[in-house]
């Protein structure tokens, strides 16, 4: 049987891509492999709770965490250490996490339907 890709997995590919490509001009390929792996879980993130896309809480959540990773990738400068796919297992426990997060939001805070 063959697998077709739909469109929400293009755009984790292609935003994978791009963010690959940059962040490897910029600095090296093992951080563009890292942020890569970090965008692509925030997408899938994204495209897995679309219904919540219009609640404005999961966005202060993504926004927050984005932001801690943006801080964390600029205030501690890591030897240059090659780990390859090793961060992929880090990467889906942060997606579960960041799921999990919404997820206890949405039960535990539900949005007000007016």
């Amino acid at each position: 049987m063959r697998s077709r890709l739909n469109r929400g997995d293009w755009v984790i590919i292609l935003s994978v891509a791009a963010v690959f490509i940059a962040v490897a001009n910029v600095w090296t390929l093992e951080a563009g492999f890292a942020v890569g792996i970090t965008a692509g879980v925030f997408v899938a993130v994204i495209q897995a709770k679309w219904d919540s896309r219009r609640d404005w809480r999961v966005w202060l959540i993504l926004s927050v965490l984005a932001a801690v990773h943006v801080a964390v990738i600029v205030a501690f400068r890591l030897p240059e250490i090659k780990v390859g796919l090793a961060v992929t297992p880090f990467a889906i426990a942060e997606g579960l996490v960041i799921l999990a997060l919404i997820n206890w939001m949405e039960k535990h805070f539900p949005a007000h339907r007016q």
